[in-house]
């Protein structure tokens, strides 16, 4: 059997690639394994997936089936332990396009060698390659890519374009309706801080992630939320966007919309979702917007001054709104007596520090 080392590098490869490109791959496979294949000519040189080619070696993925073709039939990569409407199935369908775009570095003066060398020894075929060439914004003087595309770079993950999605909303203001399907249905740790490791790394691994820090190391999911969708969570607490009492109602109900179009972005993936309740009293109305009778799953965040009342108190609104007291309750921060005070309720629990649940 033919070892995915076998195969040689193409010289003068004309896309140079990105670090951000094989990791994307490299992580996609370790999660996932192999999506598509790579082309190599005839005497084993890698035409398409030179850049994938050291994500499987890193991802130590070495064995190949080799499936020899003069290009009359199309080779179909069929995974028999996926489908599509699986949560891995779903992920794959980002990570692999994805990986292409994040990889995709166009190398100016071997692009332009190319179509000099392609128009000496067949001038029609240079005329197409050309025409496709401008078509696809890459000319004789601009073999950009991606390179000049706006992007945010949060935590070395790097992030293009939110989606254009429009959920339902039973309410006057447009908020997106969380479905029942959607919440969390336990907790499972390792339970995460978002942005406390690079999700680059395999070894790192969150079955669910909180937001409860500064809103900046997390705004960049408003603006494409995909990195959070490919990471392998299996549920998520609710951003926890910043409220003061002083915003006006416009900025408060574009806070919340923001939160909870991305619980509904994130559920259509079988992300289970937990309601954060940790906003000024004044605004639980508007912060429960979206959130349908019968949501049995909260979390808030513990603050010294307000004790273990306001903790109550957030737990008879989540009971009211769940219509029941068997619900799924979290506690993030206050130390030992929190924790204590949770375990007697029978809440769950997560400290700051090691940010491991407990309860």
């Amino acid at each position: 059997m033919p070892k995915i080392t076998d195969y040689k590098p193409l010289p003068n490869n004309p896309n140079k690639g990105t670090q951000k490109g094989v990791g994307a791959i490299e992580q996609s496979v370790r999660q996932l394994g192999a999506g598509r294949s790579i082309l190599v000519d005839k005497d084993g040189y890698i035409l398409a997936g030179n850049h994938a080619q050291e994500a499987f070696v890193n991802a130590g993925i070495d064995d190949v089936i080799e499936v020899e073709t003069d290009g009359s039939q199309i080779v179909v990569v069929k995974r028999t332990d996926m489908s599509a409407d699986s949560a891995e199935g779903k992920r794959m369908s980002i990570m692999d396009n994805r990986a292409g775009e994040l990889g995709l570095a166009w190398d100016d003066v071997i692009v332009e060698e190319i179509l000099q060398d392609i128009q000496e020894q067949e001038g029609e075929v240079d005329r197409w390659l050309s025409e496709l060439a401008e078509e696809q914004g890459i000319t004789e003087n601009e073999y950009q890519g991606h390179e000049n595309e706006e992007t945010v770079e949060d935590d070395d993950i790097l992030y293009l374009e939110r989606p254009d999605a429009i959920f339902p909303s039973s309410n006057e203001f447009g908020i997106p309706d969380l479905r029942l399907s959607y919440q969390a249905k336990f907790v499972e740790p390792p339970i995460v801080r978002w942005g406390r490791f690079s999700r680059h790394n395999s070894a790192n691994y969150a079955a669910m992630f909180h937001f409860y820090t500064d809103d900046y190391k997390f705004s960049a999911l408003w603006k494409d939320p995909t990195p959070l969708v490919i990471s392998g969570c299996k549920s998520v607490i609710e951003p926890n966007i910043s409220l003061c009492r002083e915003y006006p109602l416009a900025r408060v109900l574009w806070e919340v919309y923001k939160k909870r179009w991305l619980s509904c972005y994130l559920g259509n993936y079988n992300i289970g979702v937990i309601v954060d309740l940790n906003v000024p009293q004044e605004f639980d109305e508007i912060n429960l917007l979206g959130v349908p009778d019968g949501w049995g799953a909260y979390s808030t965040r513990h603050y010294a001054e307000f004790g273990t009342d306001e903790l109550d108190r957030q737990f008879a609104l989540a009971a009211q709104k769940a219509q029941s007291e068997d619900i799924i309750f979290m506690i993030c921060g206050g130390g030992s007596n929190v924790k204590e005070y949770c375990n007697l309720k029978g809440w769950h629990h997560i400290d700051f520090i090691t940010e491991v649940n407990h309860g």
